[in-house]
């Protein structure tokens, strides 16, 4: 018979080191080009100018740091409570441009990879949550 809780750590342990990856890719390839990012933050049309290039050249360090974090199982309570957070925020984005009817990709992974539409984007960040909620859930 297999002890459930080894079942349940070994699941806790590839949940937080695949979250921690898809992360850390997300912000490195933000990181090849911040104008880019910085341009399909603007689309969303929620920040003044200036913002979007701020969002651009710091969101990608968030996201790579948090993610190294949960890769390390260093912090884990405050690097998957930061991606939650993260998920949220971008979650209201994305309802207000899908509620406003703007036609806009996501641009969570960077210029590099073809982004998604809302929908998609929307289904994608709501498991990447959950997931960050789990890691959290198992940090305490």
């Amino acid at each position: 018979m297999v002890n459930r809780t080894k079942v349940e750590a070994v699941a806790a342990r590839v949940i937080r080191v695949i979250l921690g990856s898809i992360f850390v890719v997300a912000g490195a390839l933000k990181l090849m080009n911040p104008a880019a990012f910085a341009v399909v933050i603007s689309h969303f049309r929620i920040l003044t100018p200036l913002y979007p290039a701020y969002a651009a050249l710091y969101l990608p360090w968030l996201e790579i740091s948090s993610g190294l974090m949960l890769i390390m199982a260093r912090a884990l309570p405050g690097a998957s409570l930061v991606l939650m957070v993260l998920c949220i925020v971008f979650l209201l984005g994305l309802g207000s441009a899908s509620l406003r009817g703007l036609d806009i990709e996501c641009g969570c992974f960077g210029n590099g990879i073809a982004s998604s539409s809302i929908p998609i984007a929307l289904f994608r960040t709501v498991v990447l949550g959950v997931a960050a909620m789990f890691v959290y859930k198992r940090s305490n």
